[in-house]
């Protein structure tokens, strides 16, 4: 189960800076250390607008408590919309 807020300000007309949160609690399967302890996450970035419709983002996912699945994730995609 996991909950996430995220936030963007638009630094220009092209970049806009990010900030997510989001917090991870495992109910059932995957690592037994991990079931039922709380995860908490912080993914700053950046989203560059090619054009209205193209939009390329960039973050790394940091975690900030001691319980986590991983050091750290990058997180890279291009959305276009259409």
């Amino acid at each position: 189960m996991s909950v996430g807020l995220a936030a963007a300000y638009e630094l220009t007309e092209r970049f806009l800076t990010l900030l997510e949160m989001k917090t991870v609690r495992l109910v059932r399967g995957g690592d037994t250390a991990l079931r039922n302890k709380q995860q908490f996450y912080l993914t700053p970035g950046i989203n560059f607008k090619f054009t209205d419709e193209v939009v390329l983002r960039y973050g790394v996912e940091l975690p900030v408590r001691s319980v986590r699945e991983f050091d750290y994730g990058v997180n890279l995609g291009l959305s276009w919309e259409f």
